[in-house]
């Protein structure tokens, strides 16, 4: 899972000036990454009641 939630938060960074893109999270690294492991947690809790993962 740490390593999706690393993908996620890369996804925000501008590839044209390597920055960090993320104004609805104040463009902050912690906020960002807190924000995505918390989807990332409710996502495998949907998957986990669906029976697709264990």
């Amino acid at each position: 899972m740490d390593a999706v939630v690393e993908a996620r938060v890369q996804s925000y960074v501008d590839p044209e000036t390597g920055l960090l893109a993320a104004g609805g999270f104040g463009n902050d690294w912690d906020t960002l990454r807190h924000d995505q492991r918390r989807r990332m947690v409710e996502l495998e809790k949907a998957l986990r009641i669906q029976g697709v993962v264990n």
